[in-house]
This record gives C-alpha cells, sequence and structure tokens, in this order.
C-alpha cells in the first residue's frame, strides 16, 4: 500500500538589502518559494546591528519562515498481510498522508558580541522560536472503505495540527580565547546553550512543558594547542542533556504507562585530532573519534517508534592518513 510520489521542483528566488549610516546597519530581505506540491510561500526577514564602541555591538534580527515537509512524511507507508484463522487481514503501521502541509514559523534574536582584542571575545545571544501548524506522527483512523481488510483500527501517520504549537527560549554564550599558554599555543572555543520551551501537542494529546528533539543544554568545547613544532593537538568535546522524542502519537499518560518511550538520555563524547607536518608539503593525521566510546542515541531521523534503530551513532573509531600539497 502506498503512493508514488510525482515529480516535483522548488524553485526559490531571494532579495536582499543592506543599508549602513554610522555605527548602524540595516539588513533586510525575502525569499519566495513556489513548490509544485506545496504552493507558494513569502519569507520575509529584517535585523539591526548597531555598533556600540569598536569591541562592543548589539543586535535584532526578527523573520518568518516555512519548511516544506519531506516527501517520507507524504509517502512513506508501512502494511503487510497477518492471518487469522484462514482469513488474510492487511496490518497498516504507517499510512501515507498527501495532505500533510509545510510547517510555519517565526523566530526573534537579541545578541551582544563584545571582542575587546583579537585574542579573547564573548557573544550573548536571546532567541525565540514558534513553530505552528507542526508536522508530527499522530494516531489516525483506519478507513476499511479506502483501506481493503484491515487487521486494526488505528495507525500512524505525518499530520498537521492547526491548534498545535511550539515555543522555545533560548541563551546561549559564545566565548573565545586565542594563545592562553603562548608556549603552547593553547586556544578554547566554548558554545553553551540552555534552552526550554513548551508545546501543545497535535491531536489534543495535551501540553508538553518542553520542546521536542531539543536538549536544555547542550556545551561544546574545542581545545587547540601544539606540544611540538610540527604537531597540532585538537580537542572537541560535546555534552548534551537528555531531550523529549518527537514520538507522541498517543497522549503522555498512555505513552508512559504502555512503556513507550518519551526520552532519549544525554550523552557525552570527545573526538581527539592529531596533525603532525612531516614537511611542509607532506602531512599526516591521526583522528580518534568518540574516545571514551560512549553509546548514545542522536536526533531523530524522522519522529518514529524505531529512531534510534535507524539513526546508530558510531562508538570509538580511528582514523589514520596521510596529505600532500604540490606547489
Amino acid at each position: 500500500f502506498g503512493l508514488n510520489p510525482k515529480n516535483f521542483f522548488n524553485v526559490a528566488g531571494y532579495l536582499q538589502l543592506f543599508y549602513k549610516l554610522g555605527k548602524m546597519s540595516l539588513l533586510a530581505g525575502a525569499r519566495w518559494d513556489e513548490h509544485s506540491i506545496f504552493g507558494s510561500n513569502l519569507s520575509p526577514k529584517i535585523g539591526l546591528q548597531y555598533k556600540l564602541t569598536d569591541a562592543l555591538s548589539v543586535r535584532v534580527n526578527y523573520g518568518h519562515g516555512y519548511r516544506a515537509p519531506s516527501l517520507h512524511y507524504v509517502y512513506s507507508s508501512i502494511a503487510y498481510p497477518v492471518d487469522s484463522n484462514g482469513v488474510t487481514y492487511i496490518l497498516y503501521e504507517n499510512l501515507p498522508n498527501p495532505d500533510v502541509k509545510p510547517e510555519k514559523f517565526r523566530a526573534a534574536e537579541l545578541g551582544m558580541r563584545f571582542m575587546p582584542s583579537k585574542k579573547f571575545g564573548f557573544e550573548f545571544i536571546l532567541l525565540y522560536h514558534k513553530l505552528v501548524e507542526n508536522i508530527s506522527y499522530s494516531a489516525v483512523f483506519v478507513d476499511p472503505e479506502k483501506l481493503p481488510n484491515p487487521a486494526n483500527f488505528v495507525a500512524l501517520a505525518a499530520v498537521n495540527d492547526k491548534d498545535s504549537k511550539a515555543e522555545l527560549f533560548s541563551a546561549q554564550l559564545n566565548a573565545k580565547a586565542r594563545e592562553i599558554i603562548p608556549s603552547l599555543r593553547l586556544n578554547t572555543d566554548l558554545y553553551i546553550t540552555y534552552s526550554k520551551g513548551k508545546e501543545v501537542l497535535p491531536s489534543a494529546f495535551g501540553t508538553l512543558d518542553d520542546y521536542r528533539n531539543m536538549p536544555n543544554w547542550m556545551v561544546q568545547w574545542k581545545l587547540d594547542f601544539q606540544p611540538a613544532k610540527k604537531w597540532v593537538v585538537i580537542l572537541h568535546q560535546t555534552f548534551s542533556d537528555k531531550w523529549k522524542k518527537r514520538f507522541f502519537p498517543f497522549p503522555l499518560e498512555i505513552m508512559e504507562s504502555g512503556g513507550l518511550p518519551i526520552e532519549t538520555k544525554g550523552y557525552y563524547t570527545m573526538d581527539l585530532i592529531n596533525r603532525f607536518a612531516i614537511n611542509r608539503n607532506f602531512h599526516a593525521f591521526l583522528i580518534i573519534n568518540n574516545v571514551f566510546n560512549a553509546e548514545y542515541g542522536g536526533i531523530d531521523a524522522y519522529g518514529g517508534l524505531y529512531d534510534l534503530q535507524y539513526n546508530p551513532q558510531y562508538g570509538r573509531n580511528f582514523r589514520l592518513g596521510f596529505s600532500f600539497t604540490m606547489e
């Protein structure tokens, strides 16, 4: 059971205007999308930046946008035969939905950047994001007049819900420092994000005091230094708090009582990169990804029950190689 996707196209045009007057800069733009399946959409944005001093500036941005559904949401279907007392029925797990619509959102940003020198600086950003007509896998009725011999009365399908909405507030701190220890040429970059959201779930499944697929805390920390003249070491570290899964086909209390997962656990990973300059043109590298062999789940692939099976993350792995540059 399924639908054959048609040939489709998406044509987009973008116009951007920039104006600067003294310490103030104004940026305005608009994008027009014409999609053969999902129609047309206009996405405007406007931004203003003011430079208080040579080192300190503030900015504010606001914009609207949309996201056309993946064809997976439109055409994906899972159905297979089952036998019961000599009679063959069809079990419909996932149903396609050619009527799914694009998601629409608006976003605002307020930022401050302080760069007192080339070796040190930080940026603080406040963000707001609101999404309406969310696409979510929800329980739908299996119509026996349209689907032959159904073995079940309820299946899953990607749907929009005009009453659902999702709001997200985030605060982000980005900091960098260069040559902290000059003899080692030690540099660091740090990114810390705290997010808190709230969702009105589709299909009147209640309110979620969180934002799906978004960890409350996300920290990324990069260190690079030179233990020797021709040897560079880079450490990438990532910490993610737990987050709510996107898969909410039933009310929260039913999912919990039925043992369906509603959260994905947080994780910590570290990647180690070594670069060796054998000579001016010949380099070698050794990369160890996921040094501590952390077992963790990634952000949901498409919001289904089996996401973590279809979205595996690598355990510890190694890469050794060489590069040569001709001049």
